[in-house]
């Protein structure tokens, strides 16, 4: 036979966003400012790179400053870094690399390059654009990634109570369940035993007390007896099985809890839901 059965966990609010291992709105607000700011201005600095680069540099950033202003951010990419391969040490390639890595909103490498644009010495104007975009993200970033972590350990600790009390209830339920088998089951064969004494004593009157209705009495105690002990060993049966029950049930409900528990903590890439949504794990077994 094939028995169901059902765990209920309550998803606690998060919140998350997808931004660099959990992060917040704002720092999507600021992204888009960002790309807009950033658009124009290494479009800018890519003409002015041409000017006083070789005719075959010159001819590659224009078509790079082409992609870039047409959108086509992936082919300005590819060759902003054979420029960077090219010529390493130019702070201005590493900040158009920046730039074109943010409209594509690969914040981890574009924030390494700017960084590396800060180390390589550029000019004040160029410095001053990275360290106000390295501001806009990595602040907002920190922050949101430390409310974040104060949210999952919020989370955590609610999958674990959650858990607990259900586990709590389910095995109060269990043993007030057995209790009344077995106290019912004890009245039962008390009942049996008493019906039967009774039934003995009337036998013996009325076969007038002799040899043979002594021992037919002897006999119906007997089953009697053999008829309590089994109301009695099957509620015990019962019981222990509804104990086996509940242990399967608060093991599942740890492995639920567990499970949710690592689904929170996996990937910074998954978008945990607002509370109020219920999730049901189910489990079968023979």
């Amino acid at each position: 036979m094939c028995r169901s059965a059902t765990y209920f966990l309550h998803i606690p609010n998060v919140g998350c966003g997808q931004v660099g291992g959990g992060g917040d709105d704002q720092v999507m607000q600021v992204l888009r400012r960002l790309f807009s700011a950033t658009k124009g201005a290494a479009a800018i600095l890519a003409l002015l790179m041409i000017s006083g680069s070789s005719e075959a540099s010159a001819s590659s950033l224009e078509q790079a400053l082409k992609f870039y202003s047409a959108g086509n951010f992936a082919k300005a990419k590819a060759i902003f870094l054979k420029r960077v391969e090219e010529d390493p040490s130019d702070p201005r390639v590493h900040y158009c690399l920046a730039n074109t890595l943010l409209q594509l909103k690969d914040i981890p490498e574009a924030l390494s390059e700017y960084h590396h644009c800060l180390e390589l010495g550029p000019s004040k104007d160029i410095y001053e654009k990275c360290h106000r975009v390295i501001s806009s993200i990595e602040i907002p970033l920190k922050r949101a990634r430390e409310e974040y972590k104060m949210r999952i350990d919020v989370a955590l600790a609610r999958i674990e109570k959650q858990a607990a009390h259900e586990s709590d209830r389910r095995a109060e339920h269990t043993e007030k369940t057995s209790k009344v088998l077995l106290d019912r089951a004890q009245i039962k064969a008390k009942e049996i035993s008493e019906t039967a004494k009774q039934q003995a004593e009337d036998w013996i009157e009325r076969s007038n007390y002799n040899l043979q209705s002594y021992e037919d009495a002897a006999e119906m105690r007997s089953a009697a007896k053999a008829h309590a002990e089994t109301v009695v060993t099957r509620a015990i049966i019962q019981s222990k099985g509804h104990e086996k029950a509940l242990a399967e049930t608060q093991t599942g409900l740890k492995s639920t809890a567990a499970n949710l528990q690592s689904h929170f903590r996996a990937s910074s890439r998954i978008r945990l839901v607002p509370e109020g949504t219920n999730l049901y794990i189910r489990t079968y077994g023979n």
